[in-house]
């Protein structure tokens, strides 16, 4: 019987050392006997974007967790996701590790990947124990940043990550993931496009018709877009109507 297991994470050819951590995670998981499914904040190599930080993200992934059959999920963490660098009032930190601890809580492995300087993922550090017990291990990019997940959490397994092996877009920032140089404005993976207001209204416009109408919303969708095209064919033809209406008015009028 096949294990499966999701990691979440930037993912080549996006460049860094956060791509490097996923990809670590994936080979670790091959090596554990996993087959593994990737899904990345920002499109790249992996099977599918998941454009989501904050509970947002913890949201979608319990959901993924649900309707799937993964045993492990691993979720590698860099400065800005899945913790917003500036987050709202509904996206703090802690509000954000409760609805990751929720979701993990659905499998029976969870892993939390941190990457980057310590100074970066103090906010991160500082939630974990609210993670606790749905993460039971935890893997740091470096020693200094291993250091403070487990005087945060004394009860789980911290370790430092062991780097990929395989060559990655931009080697050369790989080395540098313990420098805020390999973080140019520390604003997370995602796109601007990805975090405006109008964006978010559509994410939360689509979990909310996938949760009230199942499996029937691919249907509803489809034939909500089918009437939104007549509706706007109809209002692109109705200018020239008016006028032909006038035209015969003014015809009718003249005889």
């Amino acid at each position: 019987m096949e294990r499966w297991c999701l990691v979440v994470g930037s993912y080549p050819p996006v460049p860094g050392p956060a791509s490097a951590a996923t990809v670590a995670a994936v080979e670790r998981a091959w090596a554990a006997g996993y087959e593994v499914r990737v899904i990345s904040p920002r499109p790249s190599a992996a099977a599918r974007v998941l454009a989501f930080d904050g509970p947002g993200l913890g949201a979608e992934l319990e959901r993924r967790c649900r309707t799937g059959s993964y045993r492990r999920v691993v979720v590698c963490a860099e400065p800005g996701w899945p913790f917003p660098a500036e987050p709202g009032l509904l996206s703090g930190p802690r509000r954000t590790a409760r609805r990751l601890a929720r979701a993990l809580a659905t499998v029976r492995e969870a892993e939390l990947v941190l990457t980057g300087p310590v100074a970066a993922m103090h906010q991160v550090v500082l939630a974990l124990p609210l993670l606790w017990p749905s993460v039971g291990t935890v893997s740091a990019s470096t020693p200094a940043l291993a250091a403070a997940a487990a005087a945060t959490v004394p009860e789980a397994a911290v370790s430092v990550a062991a780097p990929s092996t395989r060559r990655l877009p931009l080697d050369g920032l790989v080395g540098a993931a313990t420098g805020l140089s390999a973080w140019p404005g520390v604003v997370g993976p995602m796109e601007p496009g990805q975090r405006s207001q109008m964006a978010r209204a559509r994410r939360l416009a689509g979990r909310t018709a996938r949760t009230l109408l199942g499996r029937y919303e691919p249907a509803v969708r489809a034939a909500a877009v089918g009437g939104l095209g007549r509706l706007r064919s109809a209002a692109k033809a109705l200018p020239g109507l008016r006028r032909a209406v006038a035209t015969v008015r003014a015809l009718a009028r003249g005889g």
